[in-house]
C-alpha cells in the first residue's frame, strides 16, 4: 500500500490498533480525485468484502478507490453530497457497487471527508449487502407485474413477508398520480394516520411527523417529495437518506426503482425504511474518537510548534551576543591567526543559525502557518543577493560561482523572501558538495506562458560536484534525509533543506526537478508562474553603497530601547561604530516617557525590542503614534527583535512601526533597514 501501518499510525499521530478496531469495511483515502482517491489504509474486513489482497489492489487498480467503483455507480460512490449538520459528506450513505474479486459486490454504507494532522482524507465504512440486493432484485421483478387486488391475501403475504425481513416501512407508488398503498408492515399508529392507500405528496409529510424528530423533519419532507424523483433517482437504482426517528432512533429510507415507462422515466417505486440504529451510533462513536484523537494530535503538533518557536526566540538572544561580539572583535584584530579564528567562529555562528532557521521553517510549513507574501521583485536582483551571501563561501573553497540572467520581464510580484531562501538552499547545497576548484552556475530563463499576464521563470542551478546515487533521489525532497551524514561526508546540516525547498516551490505553484550522477555533478530546474508587475518598480535602499550609507546616517540620534543588557551593549557598539548618536532606555514605558520629555525632533529614529518588561514595544509604539504632538507620534520606529517570522514582522506593522530587524543583528541589514525608513 502507499503507506506503510506503523508510519501511517506515526503521520496521522493515532496508534494503528485504532484502525483495526473499527466495525464494517474501513478504507481511508487521500482527497485527490485526480488521482482516484489513492488508498492509505485499507481494513482487512474492507479486504474480505471484496475479496482483494493488498497487492492485487495496488497491481490491478493503480492504488486506486474510484478504479473500484462501478461505473455507473459512480456519482453515488464518490461525488460529494449537499452540506449535512456543519460536515461534507463525500458520497453520503449510499449503496453502490464495489469490483469483487468474484464479481461486483453491492455495499452500504458511508465514507465522509476528515481532517487528520492538516491533511484531508476520505474515510469510509462499508457492508455488504449483496445478498440482500440480490434477494430483493428477485422481489421487485414480482412488485413489477403485481396486481396486488388481483392476487390472493396468502400471495401477497408471501411477498411481503419476504420484504419485511429487512424493512419495517414499505409502499408502492405508482408515479402517474402518486397514489400509494401500504404493503402491510407498518404500523397501526401509521395505518390510522395516513391510511393503507392514499396520495404520497399529502402523505409523507405526516409520515414524517410521525416517525421522524423535528430538527430532522425538514430533510424528511424534501427528500420525499416523489415530484421530484424523476430527476433525483435519474437512471439509478435508488437512492437513500438517513434520518433521526422519534422512536425507532437512526432509520434510512429507500426509493427504489421497480419500473420505467418506454421514455425512461420511473412508472412505479418502491418506498422503504429499515433501523440502522446500532450501526449507526457504532459510526457516530467512531466519529467523535476520531475527531477526539485527531484534536489531540492536533494539540501535541501546536505544542511542539509553541515550543519551537520560543525555541528561536530564546536561541536568537545568545546567538545575538555571539555573532554581535564576533563582529566588533574582528575590527581591532590585525593578527592573521586571530582573524582566521574570528572568521571560522562567524561562519560556524552562521551555520547554527541557518540550522534553528531550517527546522523552524520545515515546522511552520508543516502546521500550514506559511504564507505567500507577495510584492515586487526584479528578477535580475536574485542572483547578486545570493553571491552576496554565498560569494565568500565558493571563493574560499575556489569554486567558480556565476549566474545569467535571460528574461522579458523583470519586474514581477512574488515573495522574494522565499525565492532567495529556495535558490539559497539549493546553490548552498551545491558549494558545499563540489570540490574545489569547481564550478557553480545559474541559468534564469523566461520559458514561454499561456497564462495571460504571467512569466514563467525557470531557474536551473548546475554544479560538477560530488552528484547523488540513483537510489538516492527519490528521497532527496524527503525530510531529515541525507545521502552522506556529517560524519562521513564532512558536510553539516539537518537534512532539511531540500524538503523546504520543494515545499516552497509547491506554495508558490511551481515545480521542481532534479537530475544527477554520482561523481558528475547535480542540475535542479525550479520553474515558477510569476504574476508580470505593472508600473514602476522602485529601487531599494539595498543598492545604496556601504559608503552612502555611512555617510547618510552620520551623526543622526537614535533611542535605544532593549531590555537586554548584552544585546543592548552589543546594539550600542555597532550603532555608535556606524557614526549614530544613541541614547539607551530599557523598556516600553521609559522609552514613551523619554519622548515626552525631550523637545520634539530630538530623535531621528527609535530602534524597539519587542519583548520588554512593564510595556512592551508593540505597546509602546502604539502610544507613542496615540501622541498630540505629530512630530513625536511621527517619529520612525524599527522593531529589533528575536521575534524574526512574517507574521512577526505583520505584527510590527499593524502596531504602527515602520521597519523590521531581526537578531541576531547584521550590520549591514540594519544600515540597509535605517536607510530605507529614513528615506520615506
Amino acid at each position: 500500500m502507499a503507506v506503510e501501518q506503523n508510519a501511517l499510525a506515526s503521520e496521522l499521530g493515532l496508534p494503528i490498533e485504532y484502525f483495526q478496531m473499527i466495525p464494517g469495511g474501513f478504507h481511508l483515502c487521500e482527497d485527490d480525485p485526480e488521482k482516484g482517491y489513492p488508498f492509505v489504509y485499507l481494513s482487512d474486513r474492507f479486504l474480505h468484502i471484496l475479496g482483494w489482497t493488498r497487492d492485487e489492489i495496488a497491481e490491478q487498480f493503480g492504488n486506486s478507490y474510484a478504479a473500484l467503483v462501478h461505473p455507473e455507480d459512480a456519482q453515488a460512490a464518490l461525488e460529494p453530497a449537499p452540506e449535512s449538520n456543519g460536515e461534507r459528506d463525500c458520497g453520503g450513505d449510499r449503496i453502490f457497487r464495489l469490483f469483487g474479486k468474484h464479481g461486483y459486490v453491492y455495499v452500504s454504507g458511508a465514507a465522509r471527508r476528515c481532517t487528520l494532522n492538516g491533511r484531508t482524507y476520505i474515510q469510509g465504512c462499508h457492508n455488504s449487502i449483496t445478498d440482500f440486493v440480490t434477494k430483493g432484485e428477485r422481489e421487485r421483478r414480482q412488485l413489477k407485474t403485481l396486481n396486488v387486488e388481483g392476487r390472493s391475501r396468502s400471495e401477497q403475504a408471501e411477498i411481503i413477508r419476504a420484504v419485511s425481513k429487512v424493512f419495517y416501512c414499505i409502499y408502492y407508488i405508482d408515479m402517474s398520480d402518486y397514489s400509494y398503498f401500504d404493503l402491510g408492515k407498518t404500523t397501526l399508529e401509521l395505518d390510522d394516520l395516513v391510511g393503507t392507500k392514499g396520495n404520497a405528496v399529502t402523505a409523507f409529510p405526516q409520515v414524517g411527523k410521525f416517525l421522524i424528530r423535528e430538527d430532522y423533519y425538514d430533510e424528511f419532507v424534501d427528500f420525499t417529495d416523489v415530484t421530484k424523483l424523476n430527476e433525483r433517482i435519474g437512471d439509478k437504482t435508488w437512492i437513500s437518506k438517513q434520518f433521526y426517528g422519534m422512536t425507532a432512533g437512526w432509520s434510512e429510507g429507500l426509493f427504489i426503482a421497480s419500473d420505467r415507462n418506454d421514455d425512461g422515466s420511473l412508472r412505479h417505486v418502491v418506498w422503504a425504511v429499515r433501523t440502522i440504529d446500532e450501526q449507526k451510533r457504532k459510526e457516530l462513536a467512531y466519529q467523535q474518537e476520531l475527531q477526539e484523537l485527531a484534536a489531540i494530535a492536533q494539540s501535541a503538533n501546536e505544542a511542539k510548534t509553541n515550543f519551537l518557536f520560543n525555541m528561536s526566540h530564546d536561541i536568537r538572544t545568545p546567538m545575538n551576543a555571539i555573532m554581535g561580539y564576533s563582529q566588533l572583535m574582528r575590527k581591532g584584530l590585525t593578527d592573521p591567526k586571530l582573524l582566521d579564528y574570528q572568521d571560522k567562529i562567524d561562519r560556524s555562528s552562521r551555520l547554527l543559525l541557518s540550522i534553528i532557521n531550517n527546522v523552524l521553517d520545515m515546522a511552520r510549513i508543516d502546521s500550514g502557518e506559511t504564507e505567500v507574501h507577495e510584492d515586487h521583485v526584479r528578477i535580475s536582483s536574485i542572483p547578486a543577493a545570493i553571491t552576496d551571501v554565498l560569494g565568500a563561501d565558493a571563493d574560499r573553497k575556489g569554486i567558480s560561482l556565476r549566474y545569467t540572467v535571460n528574461v522579458r520581464h523583470d519586474h514581477v510580484v512574488a515573495d522574494v523572501t522565499k525565492l532567495n531562501e529556495i535558490f539559497m538552499n539549493i546553490t548552498s547545497n551545491a558549494i558545499k558538495y563540489t570540490q574545489p576548484g569547481g564550478t557553480v552556475m545559474g541559468e534564469i530563463d523566461e520559458l514561454p506562458c499561456d497564462r495571460e499576464g504571467y512569466a514563467l521563470i525557470r531557474t536551473r542551478i548546475t554544479d560538477n560536484g560530488i552528484g547523488m546515487s540513483e537510489e538516492y533521489l527519490p528521497r532527496i525532497f524527503d525530510s531529515f534525509t541525507r545521502e552522506r551524514d556529517t560524519t562521513t561526508g564532512k558536510v553539516a546540516g539537518t537534512g532539511l533543506g531540500m524538503a523546504i525547498v520543494k515545499k516552497l516551490v509547491e506554495l508558490m505553484n511551481g515545480t521542481i526537478q532534479v537530475e544527477s550522477r554520482e561523481g558528475e555533478g547535480s542540475v535542479f530546474t525550479v520553474t515558477i508562474p510569476h504574476r508580470i508587475a505593472e508600473g514602476f518598480f522602485y529601487e531599494s535602499s539595498q543598492g545604496v553603497s556601504p559608503e552612502e550609507r555611512e555617510e547618510f546616517l552620520q551623526g543622526r540620534r537614535v533611542l535605544l530601547a532593549e531590555d537586554n543588557e548584552l544585546n543592548a551593549e552589543i546594539a550600542l557598539a555597532i550603532l555608535e561604530d556606524i557614526g549614530l548618536v544613541v541614547d539607551h532606555v530599557e523598556d516600553g514605558q521609559q522609552c514613551l516617557d523619554r519622548v515626552k520629555s525631550e523637545p520634539a525632533g530630538t530623535y531621528d529614529l527609535i530602534l524597539m525590542d519587542v519583548q520588554m518588561p512593564v510595556m512592551s514595544g508593540y505597546e509602546a509604539t502604539r502610544a507613542l503614534r496615540a501622541l498630540d504632538d505629530g512630530a513625536k507620534a511621527s517619529i520612525p520606529v524599527i522593531a529589533m527583535t528575536a521575534n524574526a517570522f512574517e507574521e512577526d514582522k505583520a505584527d510590527a506593522a499593524r502596531a504602527g512601526m515602520s521597519g523590521h530587524i531581526s537578531k541576531p543583528i547584521d550590520v549591514q541589514k540594519i544600515e540597509q533597514e535605517m536607510v530605507a525608513v529614513l528615506s520615506r
